[in-house]
């Protein structure tokens, strides 16, 4: 609610200006009235009013006096200040202060009606700038409490939520992953509005993981707010698209501070929770769980058994008895990919042949880069096959070097085209897993990665030529269709903002 204060030394018009703002809104309160500027300070100071509507005119301390050491408070609030006819040099001065409402006595319903509410639109617009920022800041380091009495004093209660669109990523900032910005902060804003009570503050956060997103609501105290319930129709919202979609709700936070930690504790619970290819609401106090049989530890063992006899058909077999069996026990990710990481690791231990240290990363791309079984297991196959392959030596370093720098040469022509990995591995010829992997080893530097390095190179260059393209124009020729997107990645590889990119540019050519 607003907050105001009221000071009128002649108690007939103090309160009859109390009435015309309690008829403007309810949800404005009156938390304290003054008779002078000398007891309008103390009030000031007890209550923090975001409003002050103060006579000129008083005895003991006046208006403009008051207004004066106010000022020096260094407080969010705003004056309305009341004259009468006579008193246009008071209401002058009063403006010279800052002061930009004026009213005359008798103070008319409707001019004050206007006034409040371009007031309170302001002081509504500003506590939710401020509280967005200090819940970023909240999220990426620690703040003293007391900085948000001012802020969030109305909310007793805080809740989390974590979506993750598709599986989850093990690393910030994947440009690779198929799912980045399945979701965006205005997206989530839109599809909280008729759920939300108005006065239920709900602010969305992007994650250094470009598939996920964290949003806080903020439940005033005697506000009716179910949780469960809201979650669960945001849930069926974003579940309408082809990939699976996990979301993760915190317990009750009554305490701003405990935010962070909590908002670190869901990002561990994700990792751990998240059921690879299936849509799933996990709540901090119950996570899924994934079953182990007999008859999976059997497939493991046939599996190992048929690579050692360099059996590859009933391999991929076995294989395709492992994916079935592992979707309908409903794996976490995290299981699905330590049991195939046991699988490989047990294959290279007993091959005199191979000589493979990132095995484990290559498992967690491949999971890391499907959203379903069906995917999984065509790239598993790929990976395996490539394994057995590799294991007769059938392909050499010079081929795939040679590839390589073909790729790169192709990226470099067609970086405004849109290009995904799949796309280079058919064009190629090469499974997807073994080319990221060969590009990373000879570039140091993955392929979807680079083409997104080079798009941001080639923006920063045509910015440097020309400072007054517009950006929109700039996403577009460099592949971005999205200037939301474009903005955000350019931010994320640069640690600048296009916006303040081109500043930069501006200042430097205005100094030379």
């Amino acid at each position: 609610m607003i907050k105001v204060l009221i000071v009128e030394d002649k108690p007939p018009i103090l309160w009859s200006i109390k009435q015309k703002v309690q008829n403007f809104s309810s949800d404005i309160l009156i938390t304290g009235e003054a008779f002078n500027g000398i007891e309008a300070l103390e009030s000031i100071k007890e209550n923090q009013p975001d409003i002050i509507i103060t006579d000129i005119r008083m005895p003991i301390m006046d208006g403009l006096e008051m207004i004066t050491e106010v000022l020096k408070m260094d407080i969010n609030v705003k004056f309305i200040i009341i004259s009468g006819h006579d008193e246009f040099e008071y209401a002058r001065q009063a403006m010279k202060l800052g002061v930009n409402e004026y009213l005359l006595k008798p103070v008319d319903q409707n001019e004050l009606d206007k006034i409040l509410h371009k007031l309170t639109s302001d002081i509504y617009r500003q506590k939710n700038t401020n509280r967005q920022k200090l819940i970023y800041d909240m999220l990426n380091k620690d703040i003293p409490s007391k900085i948000f009495s001012y802020y969030f004093n109305v909310y007793n209660r805080y809740y989390l939520v974590l979506f993750c669109g598709g599986s989850y990523s093990h690393y910030p900032l994947n440009y690779s992953h198929p799912h980045n910005f399945f979701v965006s902060e205005e997206d989530l804003q839109h599809l909280t509005k008729g759920i939300l009570h108005p006065s239920i503050f709900f602010w969305p956060i992007a994650t250094s993981k470009l598939n996920e997103m964290i949003g806080i609501f903020c439940v005033p105290e005697n506000i009716s707010f179910d949780p469960q319930k809201t979650v669960q129709l945001l849930f069926n919202e974003l579940d309408k698209q082809d990939f699976p979609i996990t979301v993760l709700l915190s317990k009750t936070i009554t305490k701003l501070e405990d935010i962070s930690k909590t908002a670190s504790s869901l990002s561990k619970s994700l990792r751990k929770n998240t059921l690879f290819g299936y849509s799933s609401i996990i709540l901090e106090e119950q996570a899924p769980t994934s079953l182990c049989t007999d008859k999976v530890t059997d497939i493991e063992h046939n599996l190992i058994l048929s690579y050692k006899k360099k059996d590859r058909t009933t391999f991929i077999d076995e294989l395709s008895k492992f994916i079935d069996s592992s979707s309908n026990l409903h794996y976490t990710q995290t299981r699905l990919e330590s049991r195939l990481k046991k699988i490989l690791g047990i294959m290279v231990d007993s091959s005199k042949d191979l000589h493979m240290d990132n095995y484990q990363l290559d498992i967690e791309e491949i999971v890391m880069f499907n959203d379903n079984y069906c995917k999984l297991h065509t790239n598993l196959d790929n990976y395996f096959n490539s394994f057995f392959e590799n294991q007769m030596k059938q392909s050499t370093n010079k081929a795939i070097h040679e590839i390589v720098e073909q790729i790169e040469t192709y990226i470099k022509k067609h970086y405004s085209e849109q290009i995904t990995i799949n796309d280079i591995s058919t064009m190629f010829s090469v499974d997807p897993c073994y080319l990221s992997k060969s590009f990373k080893q000879y570039k140091k530097i993955s392929p979807m990665n680079y083409l997104t390095q080079t798009r941001i190179d080639v923006a920063k260059d045509l910015m440097k030529k020309d400072p007054s393209m517009k950006l929109k124009e700039i996403a577009e020729i460099v592949g971005y269709s999205n200037q939301y997107y474009f903005s955000r990645i350019f931010k994320s590889v640069t640690n600048l903002s296009p916006s303040a990119f081109k500043d930069n540019l501006i200042k430097e050519q205005s100094v030379n």
